[in-house]
């Protein structure tokens, strides 16, 4: 009898170490800019890892029946963190907007507001295409091609801008490209030829295929540190957008009249400098990596007999 409870004991501070050091690891990757180690998204020693889980794994065959049951206790907790990682949680103080303040609702905030001053300039531009292709005489087969230039750099190129996303990082795949937009607007207004124009509407291209494959996958992050208001995220960007698109042609239809189609273009130039300097406000995230490296930092703690049993719970 003294024997199980004390072997009880055991395991029940065991978890309790294991759960402050889970804690404080999560604690020193998140850091002051809401990132993770380094801030720095991307690569998980998995190799060093994995030494040294083998280094410090314990025999599993010495453990008793009551231990065993503590085990299996603590694999499910981590797998169930590893795959459902909704664990952003908030005091009623501490939301914005009905979503964990730090975490996820004042980085959705900046987002949010950075791409709503860039949908005005967008929507500005709506009325001012083409009475830009009457101005500099452009026949319908040549506006064409220039309308179209954007979309083929997107085709081209989206995949490749997915990767980069991926390897490395979202907002600075976001910044890069709206920078590239800016400029390509901005060299789009000095434009009077097809010839320079198709040029200028291509790198237009590859600056959304940047921008627009890194915001998609920075929501995605931030939906999945909160799931459970997925729904509600993205329908507030589409809603934000959409009154950009609403607010932008009024602005634009006065600036055609007022200064001339072109002045369109450095509207819609300035709109995408000051995203991009919304942009620089973010967070660096990488929900995916940052679930990586919390699987594996408990992992730490386990013997090979948990860990086997927590990759059929992930499977």
């Amino acid at each position: 009898g003294r024997s199980a409870g004390g072997m009880s004991a055991l395991a029940m501070s065991g978890g309790m170490a294991a759960s402050g050091r889970y804690a404080a690891s999560r604690a020193a990757r998140r850091g002051a800019n809401g990132g993770f180690a380094g801030g720095v998204p991307g690569r998980v020693p998995f190799v060093r890892a994995r030494a040294k889980r083998a280094f410090f794994a314990p025999v599993a065959s010495a453990r008793s029946t009551a231990s065993a049951r503590s085990r299996r206790g603590r694999v499910s907790d981590v797998a169930t963190r590893a795959v459902e990682p909704d664990a952003v949680t908030a005091e009623d103080d501490d939301l914005l907007f009905g979503l964990p303040k730090r975490d996820v609702g004042e980085p959705l905030a900046i987002l949010l507001a950075s791409q709503f001053v860039l949908f005005i300039g967008v929507g500005a531009l709506l009325p001012a295409l083409p009475l830009y292709a009457q101005n500099i005489g452009l026949s319908g087969s040549a506006n064409g091609i220039v309308l179209s230039a954007p979309a083929l750099a997107m085709l081209l190129l989206n995949l490749p801008a997915g990767k980069l996303v991926d390897s490395w990082g979202r907002k600075q795949m976001m910044m890069a490209g709206m920078a590239v937009i800016a400029l390509s607007d901005l060299a789009t207004s000095q434009c009077r030829t097809v010839a320079a124009l198709v040029p200028a509407r291509l790198a237009l291209g590859a600056g959304r295929a940047a921008a627009e494959n890194g915001d998609r996958a920075y929501l995605a992050d931030l939906t999945d540190r909160f799931p459970s208001a997925r729904g509600t995220m993205s329908g507030s960007q589409q809603a934000i957008q959409a009154l950009g698109l609403v607010i932008g042609p009024l602005i634009g239809g006065r600036a055609v009249e007022a200064f001339g189609a072109p002045t369109v273009f450095l509207l819609i130039s300035g709109a995408a400098f000051a995203c991009t300097g919304g942009y620089s406000l973010l967070p660096d995230i990488n929900v995916a990596a940052e679930r990586e490296e919390e699987r594996i930092a408990l992992s730490m703690d386990m013997s090979a007999e948990e860990e086997e049993e927590m990759e059929r719970e992930l499977e």
